[in-house]
């Protein structure tokens, strides 16, 4: 039965003003002291209660009463002697003739006040102390402006990055205007160039990344989190904005909005807007992207060294009222092995199947466009992947609508391993290799009338050397990759947009590194340099110095 708070302390005071009275019956002087100093203790409790809202004026008021000292009405009696332990006699003062006859005669019978044990004494005061100190901590008296309890379950993080990018394009760059492929009917059919507008122009830049993300866990089987973000509100991987009209403000954009359920500390279930949950490289996905859906982990572990890891999921790329939804059903089976906090080793097998992601030629021209149902839009695309006119040249001749000409089922195998050399510096080269195993020659001349050239593999190795995190002032990271992203190996809209500007039918190499210059804060050397793989030449290379808090 859960006990009333007011009654519990009305219960308190009146055990206290107990105490207090027979106190004042004791004719020791030190313990009318000590249960002075008692009832002066109850009293400042009351009225702090009392002023902070947690008990009622009335009841404290009452509380107040019941331990306040005694006011006689009567003239004040005359001790006597002490006749025993706990009895006193009291004889009355002189009186006038008139008074006394008026006064009923007064009894001579001992009061009998009850002797309180000290043990009994020291138990109330205890039970007192540890109710007032619990509901203390519970409102967190003394700590003004502290924050409501519900708080403590909400964390904040985010970042900040500043980066002077140089873009250099190679003197022997075919123009933009032909750098795409138009062999074939009239550039009916090209590789995705054809968003490129600069090719010879060298550019300078000041980028700005800002995020910061909430995170909420209630309980400990579930969390919810949601993120803001600047970047490219058109592009599912770009975070950047490109600093140089005082004028214009950065978009801000919510990027990560999900909830997962953890029952136990090897499941987990996510839905929503949620960060990768596969092993990979960049080269496959960008750091920056977000799966829209629904996905599921478990992870078992086999003792303390060996643990199995499978992800599966569902996830949304393109929401289509009129036709079929643009989906990506994925999955992957890892397995890590780490003896020891020195070194270990992961490897992991993942296929990624994209749904109604091909294009369709319009075969109407009237009324509403069918192209607009599978057209690959620019600023979604990147560049790279083969694309073919879907919109008839002759019966529409507004600008070239683009459609992908391959599909795509993205199989992958990932490898990782990393070592300790001398605590804190570590070494780890990390492996993706991949390969679209959706493109079909046949199928392709059979919906769109081209024969295309087969590029569908891909790989990026990385070895890095140094902290594992940058945190801490003195920390350093050196990185160090090679490429090689065939023009159909995987979806060009959803990987790196750093290298080569973003895409896929790139190749070569990028080197890095970081040094912390404080707590969370650090700098960042990044050296890009790549090339196209298939068709007119075309190379860039990309330096970029980053300025990085984390809070």
């Amino acid at each position: 039965m859960t006990c009333n708070p007011t009654r519990r302390w009305v219960r308190y005071a009146v055990g206290a003003a107990l105490t207090i009275a027979c106190g004042a019956a004791s004719a020791q002087a030190t313990e009318r002291e000590e249960l002075e100093r008692l009832r002066s203790a109850l009293d400042e409790v009351v009225r702090s209660l009392a002023e902070r809202g947690s008990l009622p004026r009335q009841d404290a008021e009452r509380l107040l009463r019941l331990t306040a000292p005694s006011v006689r009405t009567r003239p004040p009696a005359v001790a006597v002697p002490l006749a025993g332990p706990g009895v006193r006699s009291e004889a009355e003062a002189p009186k006038s003739a008139a008074s006394t006859a008026a006064a009923p005669p007064v009894s001579r019978e001992p009061v009998r006040v009850p002797f309180v044990p000290e043990s009994t004494k020291r138990e109330l005061r205890e039970e007192i102390k540890a109710e007032v100190l619990a509901q203390a901590r519970a409102e967190r008296w003394g700590d003004p402006g502290t924050l409501p309890d519900w708080l403590d379950w909400l964390r904040f993080d985010g970042d900040l990055r500043v980066r002077a990018q140089t873009d250099r394009y190679d003197a022997g760059n075919a123009p933009a205007s032909i750098l795409y492929d138009d062999s074939f009917a009239g550039g009916a059919l090209g590789t995705n160039y054809a968003d490129v507008t600069n090719t010879s122009v060298d550019r300078n830049r000041l980028r700005i990344r800002a995020r910061l993300g909430l995170t909420a866990r209630p309980s400990p089987e579930w969390m919810g989190a949601m993120r803001l973000s600047t970047g490219n509100a058109l592009g599912p991987v770009s975070t950047s904005s490109t600093s140089g009209d005082p004028a214009d403000r950065f978009g801000i954009k919510l990027d990560r909005a999900f909830i997962r359920w953890s029952p136990n500390d090897w499941a987990s279930t996510t839905i929503g807007r949620a960060p990768n949950p596969f092993y990979s490289t960049e080269a496959l996905f960008a750091p920056d992207l977000g799966f829209d859906g629904l996905s599921g982990t478990l992870a078992p572990r086999f003792g303390d060294a060996f643990r199995l890891i499978g992800t599966a999921g569902m996830f949304m790329l393109r929401e289509n009222a009129l036709a079929a939804d643009r989906t990506m059903g994925a999955m992957q089976v890892a397995a890590e092995y780490r003896p020891s906090s020195r070194w270990g080793a992961r490897i992991a097998y993942g296929r990624y199947r994209y749904a109604n992601e091909e294009g369709v030629s319009d075969t109407t021209n009237f009324g509403t466009p069918s192209y607009a149902l599978t057209e690959y839009e620019r600023g979604f695309r990147q560049k790279g992947n083969t694309l073919y006119r879907i919109n008839n040249a002759l019966l529409d001749t507004s600008a070239a609508r683009w459609g992908l000409a391959s599909q795509f089922d993205v199989e992958q195998i990932h490898a990782a391993l990393d070592f300790v050399v001398a605590d804190p510096v570590t070494v780890a080269l990390t492996s993706d290799v991949f390969r679209n195993r959706g493109f079909d020659r046949t199928e392709i001349i059979s919906r769109t009338g081209f024969d295309i050239t087969e590029g569908t593999r891909g790989w990026l190795h990385r070895l890095t050397v140094g902290s594992p995190a940058i945190r801490a002032r003195n920390d350093w990271q050196f990185g160090l990759g090679w490429r090689h992203v065939e023009k159909d190996a995987t979806l060009d809209a959803f990987s790196d947009p750093e290298f080569m500007l973003g895409g896929t039918n790139i190749k070569g190499w990028n080197a890095q590194l970081t040094y912390g210059l404080d707590r969370n804060t650090s700098i960042a050397a990044r050296y890009l340099s790549g090339r196209q793989i298939e068709g007119p030449p075309y190379a860039l290379d990309i330096l970029q110095i980053d300025l990085n808090m984390r809070f």
